[in-house]
């Protein structure tokens, strides 16, 4: 029923074949998204936050909970950039807006150092161009979406495109390919609104302690859910064994197996060995775009991925939901975002250099594998968690060496207070990586 009492009455495509109507329309036109459902203008302008509010704040459901959980993550103290705390909110809007407008600001490279960094990694095979968009494409990546989450600036959430599929899914596969065609996106899907979440560690006062995870409209999420099934199937290539996130057949259990089973040989053999755990400072929000699009090249994955991904962080702005009040729109030049399903197969992509450099470093020596024939293991990651490991001193300051420059290279920064080492107890308490306030 729409506000007046009126009967919604939806259009029922039945008269459109289903199966790629839109395929060889080059010409399609663009469509506007607000245009491919009357619900559309209903639901975003009747306001479903007033709707939960009304119905919801004095019931124990799903909502009322989330509602208290937000409560619990108001700032209302922050350290500015001479540490001294601040109380008043239009000062800590404020440090916040300055804070992400530098953090998504263009990053200083070398592109000399990429190249350098990029000359080890290995194209994946040729592979067939892909195509148009499909509709079993999107339906699969509309199956996937969560329930129950906060929805995009538009307001609509996952379920409006569930129950609403059969009638949205041809326009909204033209919008798509159509989008593509022309190069840019809808401007309702380069914009996100960005909630700070403590991550329950650290200074609470401390901007560095909270995470960015961006609202996301579902229609983005759908696209970038197809394109992330795309990616999927080149990401066991294009990535190192060792690297499990996103690949199919891998788990970050591997990576536990792994380091659990190098302290259990190491203590039977009494085998030296360091390992390192790497933390970087915001590292999804400082990927550069041109350096991601150029591994994204260097590994030879297909050019419609990368045209793609080249749109999708076109002329992207993110308003920050500073104690549930929006900022000003602030441009995105750098970093993938974090609540995009797209993000994490894009960061693993950019972290490869870094461990590519590691595993074909002759002078790096890493944990030798029983009955694997010279083999070693130099590193484990799953996404950005990333543990270095070494048997020999003299390896120490080629892998700090390759960590700075994979850092000048890309715009990186290590996190030293957060970055970890562990030394077996007949290892030279000197010899471990000098990064300040490094935890052993």
């Amino acid at each position: 029923m729409s506000r007046r009492g009126v009967p919604l009455r939806v259009k029922n495509n039945t008269d459109t074949p289903h199966s790629q109507p839109w395929a060889g329309r080059s010409t399609t036109p663009y469509l506007p998204y607000s245009w491919l459902c009357p619900l559309h203008l209903l639901l975003s302008t009747s306001g479903p936050s007033m709707i939960h509010t009304n119905e919801d704040d004095e019931k124990c459901t799903k909502y009322f909970f989330q509602h208290i959980r937000r409560k619990k993550q108001t700032i209302d103290t922050l350290k500015d950039h001479t540490q001294t705390p601040q109380t008043d909110e239009h000062t800590i809007t404020d440090i916040i807006t300055d804070f992400y407008t530098n953090l998504y600001a263009t990053k200083s490279t070398d592109d000399d150092l990429i190249d350098g960094l990029l000359q080890h990694i290995t194209p994946v095979p040729d592979k067939e161009e892909e195509g148009d968009l499909t509709l079993e494409e999107l339906t699969r990546a509309m199956r996937s979406l969560s329930t129950g989450k906060t929805p995009g600036p538009d307001g609509l959430p996952a379920e409006f495109y569930i129950t609403f599929w059969e009638h949205l899914k041809v326009c909204l596969g033209a919008v798509y390919n159509s989008m593509y065609r022309e190069g840019k996106l809808a401007p309702s899907m380069t914009e996100s609104a960005v909630t700070l979440l403590y991550k329950g560690k650290g200074d609470a006062t401390e901007l560095r302690n909270w995470r960015p995870i961006s609202l996301l409209g579902s229609d983005y999420k759908i696209l970038a859910k197809t394109l992330m099934y795309r990616l999927q199937r080149s990401l066991p290539q294009a990535v190192g064994s060792d690297q499990t996130c996103g690949a199919p057949g891998r788990s970050a259990l591997d990576n536990l197996s792994a380091v659990r089973d190098i302290f259990a040989h190491s203590v039977e053999r009494s085998q030296p060995f360091c390992l390192f755990n790497l933390d970087q400072e915001k590292a999804f929000d400082r990927v550069s775009h041109p350096y991601m699009l150029r591994v994204m090249a260097r590994m030879n994955l297909a050019l419609s991925l990368r045209n793609w991904v080249s749109i999708i962080y076109r002329n992207n702005t993110s308003k920050i939901l500073i104690n549930g009040t929006p900022s000003a729109p602030i441009p995105m030049h750098s970093g993938v975002r974090q609540g995009c399903p797209l993000s994490a197969l894009l960061y693993t992509i950019a972290i490869e250099p870094l461990l590519v450099s590691i595993r074909h470093n002759p002078r790096i020596t890493g944990y030798p594998l029983p009955g694997a024939h010279g083999m070693t293991v130099k590193t484990q990651a799953y996404m950005d968690d990333i543990t270095i490991i070494t048997t020999d001193t003299k390896s120490i300051p080629h892998i700090t060496h390759a960590i700075n420059t994979f850092c000048t290279a890309t715009g990186a920064i290590v996190n030293g207070t957060k970055s970890e080492v562990y030394v077996t107890p007949d290892w030279p308490a000197d010899q471990v990586l000098p990064y300040p306030n490094c935890r052993i």
